[in-house]
């Protein structure tokens, strides 16, 4: 339910489907033993329909129509062709193409929605979880403007200061002492 909860939050229709998926084999009394998964034909077919979709909202059920499966058991056959969820899949995939379009000059707002995010701040939420640095990080690296140290990504530590010293001393422009 946590899932479930989390993905409406995040407005990630995909993620909603199988947290739902998994509520649903949750009632089975004794779990069943998969084998095999999706055939490799039908894994190109959905690589290249989420590539060609992934600025869009994609759901479970247009998976499982492209597959020919119920919702649940296209969830299930893609879980075990992929080791992950179609919905993780699916934001990795997202997240390789804002990769790409990181190294051009496309502001971060359209990179976010040619890559199905709601919003540049919602690309960088998964982004930062998913690489452990930002959009803007990521650029910068690319272009050569790395942050401490060669190629490698890191946060920029400033020196601690209160927000009460920024007021009490009249300091407006954030620099500490």
């Amino acid at each position: 339910l946590a899932r479930l909860a989390e993905a409406a939050v995040s407005a990630d229709l995909i993620g909603a489907d199988g947290a739902v998926a998994d509520l649903v084999a949750g009632l089975r009394p004794s779990p069943v033993q998969l084998r095999g998964g999706l055939p490799a034909f039908l894994l190109r077919r959905l690589d290249e329909w989420i590539e060609a979709h992934l600025d869009q909202a994609i759901r479970l059920s247009d998976l499982a129509r492209l597959t020919g499966l119920s919702e649940f058991h296209c969830h299930r056959m893609f879980r075990l062709s992929r080791g992950v969820p179609p919905n993780v899949w699916i934001a990795q995939r997202r997240i390789e193409r804002a990769k790409d379009l990181l190294r051009t000059r496309t502001p971060i707002a359209e990179i976010a929605a040619a890559c199905g995010f709601s919003s540049a701040s919602y690309l960088t939420r998964v982004f930062k979880a998913q690489t452990g640095g930002t959009p803007a990080a990521y650029r910068g690296a690319m272009d050569g403007k790395t942050i401490e140290g060669a190629g490698v990504l890191r946060r920029r530590t400033l020196p601690a200061i209160s927000h009460h010293d920024l007021i009490c001393r009249g300091r407006s422009d954030w620099t500490c002492r």
